[in-house]
């Protein structure tokens, strides 16, 4: 739309207006619409937040100027925020009781917040953080994919369908103790 300009560098007001040639002030007077249609153009995309704090602009560069100032601040609170996952994630084990299912939910959970705040893992790291976080009953299982596959190569959703399967099996094998297991091993006792 060719208003780039306007927002990055503005355009000069004078004083007095009477002194200026016609010329001038006709340009002057293109300017102030380039630059009101570009405002316009910056309100439209924009949160209400983020115009309530520029709606008192009186210029498309000032607009720009409280925008960087709102952003370069959300900036530093995505860095805090990114350490904090950053240290969610690795710390991140899976409990005796939880499913995998629910682990891998959490797991994609971080993975996604960490993505929506500029960073990216690769799959291959998300799988060898898995696999070195399970609860020791998976020992046979991690060892066998690790043995058998290519773990870089090896994605979420395989490694997840694989500890679904083995953990269906455990559980077949050695059902979790229900309640009315419980009160079975209670009354023998």
């Amino acid at each position: 739309m060719e208003l780039w300009n306007m927002v990055e560098d503005g355009y000069e007001e004078f004083e007095n207006e009477l002194a200026l040639s016609q010329a001038q002030r006709n340009a002057l007077k293109e300017n102030r619409k380039k630059d009101s249609k570009a405002l316009f153009h910056i309100y439209q995309t924009i949160e209400m937040s983020v115009y309530k704090r520029i709606s008192k602009a009186e210029n498309t560069k000032e607009a720009r100027e409280k925008i960087q100032t709102t952003y370069q601040g959300k900036q530093s609170v995505k860095k805090v925020r990114l350490q904090n996952l950053r240290r969610e994630f690795e710390k991140l084990e899976m409990p005796e009781s939880e499913s995998i299912e629910k682990y891998f939910t959490k797991i994609t959970t971080i993975v996604n917040l960490m993505s929506s705040n500029g960073e990216i893992l690769e799959d291959a790291r998300i799988v060898e953080k898995v696999l070195r976080s399970l609860p020791p009953k998976f020992d046979y299982v991690v060892a066998a994919i690790e043995e058998s596959n290519d773990i870089s190569a090896l994605s979420i959703e395989d490694l997840q369908g694989k500890l679904e399967a083995y953990e269906i099996k455990i559980n077949l094998r050695n059902p979790p103790p229900t309640q009315s297991n419980r009160l079975k091993i209670y009354l023998l006792d």
